[in-house]
């Protein structure tokens, strides 16, 4: 079974994503609010899958993605994001991100990209 922390700011996101993720049979191991929050989370460690927003206030997405790929070597990145994916994709995948998807592009895309993102961590 997948174990996804999901890091966003903005909570009824956060909740859609956690109920489609259930939907599909992924388990949810955690969630913040914020980058600090998320990197202060033991739960973040039991993952495999960490869905990350780039824009937040406080730490950013890229910041997190370092330290968090730092920590926790074999933990697998999802960028879940409403920036554009033309002038981030390039980026976060360089940082150390398994995939970029599009907070409007449909559930399953983000689904998809988490279970091809556990296949790396396995």
């Amino acid at each position: 079974m997948t174990r996804v922390f999901i890091v966003d700011d903005h909570a009824a996101l956060r909740r859609v994503v956690r109920e489609t993720l259930g939907d599909f049979g992924l388990t949810v191991v955690g969630e913040a609010a914020s980058g600090g929050q998320a990197l202060a989370d033991a739960a973040l460690g039991d993952a495999d899958v960490l869905v990350l927003d780039l824009a937040m206030d406080g730490l950013s997405g890229f910041e997190v993605l370092r330290r968090a790929g730092a920590a926790w070597p074999g933990l697998v990145v999802v960028v879940h994001s409403m920036l554009p994916r033309e002038q981030y994709e390039a980026r976060v995948l360089a940082a150390g991100a398994a995939s970029f998807v599009s907070k409007g592009g449909a559930p399953r895309a983000l689904v998809d990209a988490i279970h091809a993102a556990a296949a790396i961590h396995r």
